[in-house]
This record gives C-alpha cells, structure tokens and sequence, in this order.
C-alpha cells in the first residue's frame, strides 16, 4: 500500500438529474436499473451507474458497471445471466442483459452496440460529454503517483447518478481488498478485488459502476478524459475505484476517442 501523507475531503459539483436521463448512444455516468426474473415474478432490483464503453477481444461493443451490482440479481447455480433485465434509466428503456460477470474486477459487461467514447461530467456550470481520450493502467498510475510526476493535488473526477459529478484526490493503492455484499436471497458473498485505488471523493449508494478519471493539467471545462477505472463503493471513509488494469485483465478494453 502506498499513501499520501495528507488528505483532503473532496466536494460536489452538482448535475446529477442529468445523470438520470435517456441516453442513446450509451455514454459512461449514466444511470441503470436492473431486473431479475425468476419463477414466479419479475423483482425489481437496485440501480447503478455506467461505468464506460468497451469491447471483447471479438470486437463485440458493450458497457461495464460494477460487478457486484449483479449480486443483486445474480447467484450462481440459481439465476443466469440472461434473466437479468437492465434498462436505461429504467424501466421500459431496456438495453439488454449482461454476459459476462467477474467479481474480482468487480465487473459486469453488457453488450450493446449503440455507444460512445464519452463520460457525461458536470463542469459545475456546464453538462459536458467528455471524450476518453486515454487509459492509466493501475501499475503506471502508481508510478506516476510515488514519483511526482503526478502531482498530489492532481483532482480526479467521478460522475455517478446518486451524487453526479463530484471531485476529490488519491489516497492510496492496493494491490488488493476483500469485499463483501449480500447477493437477491440477502445471503453473504465475499470476494477479492484487485487494483485498487483509493480517493477522497464523495459518493452514496447507486453511484456504483460510476467512471472515475482525470485531465491533464488542463481546464476541466475543456479537456478530453484520461480514464482511471469505475467507482465499487466506500471502505474506511475512502472511495474505491477499481482499475482498469482488473478490466482488461477480464478481457475488455475501453474505448477511446481516438483508438
């Protein structure tokens, strides 16, 4: 684990009923909600936020959100992942199902075709759909950190749809954390995640799967996204963002503006 010797809490900048709007192409910030079908009825779930757009290594174009979002919906042996209904914001705007779920990058892939290289981000003033103009691999973020080449204060951004856009710094890394939550019967699961960074940032429940990112040194206002990873939650008063690094270990890769 790496820390920074200081901390300082981060803040709100607003926006979040844009968050909760009908988006088409799909775009990372974007709230979804999600339905599981079983026997006898169809149960509502929770919702969540996209994280942003990737593809397979078949080139097949989709969304990731957080993994253990499907834990409201997802046991293994019981429920399949084509009974898992997610919609855009919500019901009836149905985008599809996931096919793919790892919990260790705390990852859930939905393809679908219609999206785009873009993080919706309230400037504050402004709603902007910012292009991802670059990833940092968990690894060379560290890096860039400890060697100063990435200054402290460098503020890093997430856009959920439970807090919207909202602003804070780097804490510290982990190579990995243990994680629990409780699957659609409340039964206990616990899991390991892997590349983790932890930041001051706020967020509440729902804001999970939220992109989290920064620019560099320039005008928020203005500049194009480098992506860092997706919001999983909070643990001792930190947020967590799980790297891409988990991501594209599970086989995806995001999309940018300018491949």
């Amino acid at each position: 684990m790496t820390q920074t010797p200081f901390t300082i809490a981060g803040g709100y900048l607003g926006g979040v009923e844009y968050t909760r709007q009908y988006y088409r192409p799909l775009t990372g910030g974007i709230q979804i909600l999600a339905y599981i079908e079983d026997s006898t009825a169809v149960i509502p779930g929770g919702y969540c936020t996209l994280g942003y757009p990737v593809e397979d290594g078949l080139f097949i174009r989709g969304v990731i959100t957080a993994g253990h979002c499907s834990l409201f919906y997802y046991s293994p042996g019981n429920i399949t992942y084509n009974r898992i209904h997610v919609y855009q914001p919500e019901y009836p705007y149905y985008i599809g199902h996931p096919s793919f779920v790892n919990l260790s990058a705390d990852v859930m892939f939905i393809p679908y075709s219609d999206t785009s290289p873009v993080l919706l981000f309230y400037t504050g003033l402004q709603l902007r759909q910012v292009p991802i103009a670059d990833y940092v691999p968990w690894d060379t973020l560290k890096f860039l950190f400890e060697s100063g080449l990435l200054r402290e204060d460098t503020p890093i951004y997430k856009t959920g749809r439970s807090t919207g856009s909202t602003w804070g710094y780097i804490y510290s890394f982990y190579t990995y954390g243990i994680a629990s939550a409780r699957d659609w019967r409340n039964q206990s699961v616990i899991y390991i995640m892997h590349y983790i960074i932890a930041a001051d940032y706020p967020s509440a429940g729902g804001d999970s799967g939220s992109p989290v990112f920064f620019f560099w040194g320039d005008n928020p206002c203005t500049a194009e996204a480098t992506l860092i990873g997706h919001h999983y939650g909070r643990a001792s008063g930190y947020a967590w963002v799980i790297s891409v690094s988990a991501v594209i270990e599970s086989g995806f890769r995001p999309r940018m503006i300018n491949p």
